[in-house]
């Protein structure tokens, strides 16, 4: 195993109650800080490889800590960024929750504070929490059905998602204002205890109105809008026609038999990593030897799972940046393992992995900046610190900085006085928004230009420094087509970006172009501000596209097309 995960079963004696470990250049080094009774962060650092992993342990059996999921929309097509979704809640810390399309509707199975709002994914797991803390993982099946008092009977094909030709679709308040239904719809108002279906697996419905023509309804705080589509609006308008009630039946069961009737949040993921203390055995394309990008390659990601002792665990691994690798999904199921869980599902991952605790972003997004998201997985305790009346000291501030460069950075009261040792044992670093990591040491490594914000949090109290990050110098030249752009056409237009060796772009670089098969209108070029620089190429009609060649040169570093 590349990784070499196993290393790690040295270190979980400790993982959750041991100070920093020495900071020796490669060698492994692990954090722990309290966040609130009963939930603890851990960062372990791996230089060598590099890896960067950020674990929270929540004890949900502990009187006022629990889980929930937020949901990132605020109406259809919006979602949020992970650090808004906790302020927004109260959460002491989060991390993102399921995949989600361009919809911003969460793929697989969805509760929030006990409203149903995203039906199940087929065959992919999710994982779901009772009022009472206890954890249910698994591979729900949902039937919601409708029976009216003329013995018709309709089946919904999903919950709170835009819908298409052939579905019946139900939509609560949560998926924003109306239904965005048209006229080639019909639409049935209900007056509805929509938790109350969740709960008990049945609920009585009034018909409020019943629309031939969908009139992109408003969804009532009371109820639900029912939506058909294509074949379904007639059998819709069928069934309800004449009609002034409706009992609306739920049932969801998972592959062992379980009924998932009274959960009161869940999120959804895909694949499961580990099931019953066992890697999972599927062999299809999202197995975790599958030969696909999504399974083999690495990236950053975010798994949930549940120790053997009933601790709930959320994980992020950064990945894509200097700092850390990332994970394939076999060696995400291992570390889970050394973690001691005995069923973990993979969440969405890639630049939606985030973590956030006490308000800071403590690991690093791959997009350089939290990437908002669908849902989110966050955690509350009934015991939080109130805010500090002193605030902290973050020097040195402003600082001034070149992408890849280190930085350390320390913590004084507000009168310069420094903290007590102990006190330091309870820090907790982060950024406001990524564009770089910080390690529990209060070192940031500067990733994106910009403008990033470092943030330190104890005991309610707060502190910043301002960093201003500039671009390295060039180390990677791409020369592409244009839109619509092509090396057979007489002419050709190319885009010429500049970066540096971490991807940002730099501005106003020097660019010196070399043609093989025709001309440029130049040949002595300056980026842009936006690190990019666009030139016309005129092809010899004697030169065969084969033999038409651009080379793009930047300070010693260039990138050819082809």
């Amino acid at each position: 195993m590349n990784l070499r995960f196993r290393s790690l079963a040295a270190v979980l004696a400790v993982l959750f109650t041991a100070a920093p470990l020495a900071a020796q250049n490669n060698a492994e080094r692990v954090y722990t800080r309290p966040v609130a009774p009963g939930v603890t962060f851990t960062e372990i650092v791996r230089p060598a490889l590099p890896l960067v992993v950020t674990v929270l342990k929540v004890d949900l059996s502990r009187a006022g800590v629990g889980a929930f999921v937020a949901n990132g929309r605020i109406n259809s097509s919006t979602r949020e960024v992970v650090s808004s979704a906790v302020a927004r809640s109260a959460a002491v810390a989060g991390t993102n929750g399921d995949f989600f399309p361009w919809t911003a509707d969460p793929l697989g199975f969805t509760v929030v504070n006990g409203r149903l709002v995203s039906e199940p994914y087929p065959d992919r797991p999710a994982i779901a929490i009772r009022k009472d803390g206890q954890v249910l993982m698994g591979i729900v099946q949902m039937a919601l059905t409708m029976h009216f008092d003329n013995f018709r009977m309709l089946k919904a094909n999903g919950v709170d998602r835009p819908i298409q030709g052939g579905e019946l679709i139900v939509y609560e308040r949560y998926f924003g204002p109306t239904t965005s239904a048209g006229k080639d719809c019909a639409e049935m108002v209900l007056r509805v205890d929509w938790p109350g279906l969740l709960e008990r697996g049945y609920a009585d419905a009034e018909i409020v109105s019943l629309l031939e023509e969908g009139a992109d309804s408003a969804i009532p705080e009371d109820g639900v809008v029912v939506v058909a589509k294509g074949p379904r609006r007639a059998e819709l308008l069928n069934a309800a026609r004449d009609q002034s009630h409706v009992r609306l039946r739920l049932a969801l069961q998972d592959e062992d038999g379980r009924s998932w009737l009274g959960v009161s949040e869940a999120v959804g993921g895909e694949p499961w990593l580990i099931k019953n203390g066992e890697f999972s055995k599927r062999t299809d394309r999202h197995g975790l030897d599958a030969a696909t990008p999504f399974a083999s390659n690495r990236h950053p990601r975010t798994a949930v799972g549940v120790t053997r002792e009933g601790h709930f665990l959320l994980v992020v691994v950064d990945g894509r940046q200097i700092t850390s690798r990332g994970a394939t999904l076999r060696e995400m199921a291992q570390l889970m393992m050394d973690l001691g869980c005995v069923n973990a599902i993979n969440l969405d991952g890639g630049g939606s992995s985030t973590m956030v605790v006490r308000g800071l972003v403590v690991n690093s997004p791959s997009d350089g900046q939290q990437r908002a998201v669908a849902s989110g997985l966050l955690v509350r305790s009934a015991e939080v610190e109130p805010a500090g009346t002193e605030p902290l000291t973050v020097t040195p501030s402003p600082v001034q900085l070149t992408a890849g460069q280190r930085q350390a950075f320390t913590v004084s009261r507000s009168d310069g006085t420094p903290l007590d040792p102990a006190q330091l044992g309870s820090l907790i670093w982060g950024t406001r928004n990524g564009g770089g990591f910080v390690e529990q040491d209060g070192v940031f490594v500067a990733l994106r230009s910009g403008s990033p914000v470092v943030g330190a949090w104890l005991a309610g109290s707060t502190g910043e420094a301002k960093v201003s990050v500039s671009p390295a110098g060039p180390g990677r030249v791409r020369v592409s087509l244009a839109q619509g752009a092509s090396l057979e056409s007489a002419s050709t237009a190319l885009v010429i970006a500049v970066s540096d060796a971490l991807g940002n772009a730099v501005p106003f670089a020097p660019v010196r172009l070399t043609v093989e098969g025709g001309g440029a209108d130049q040949t002595q070029l300056t980026a842009g501000p936006d690190g990019l620089a666009r030139v016309t190429v005129t092809w010899d009609p004697a030169a065969a596209p084969g033999k038409r060649r651009v080379r793009a040169e930047s300070n010693g570093i260039s990138g050819s097309l082809p």
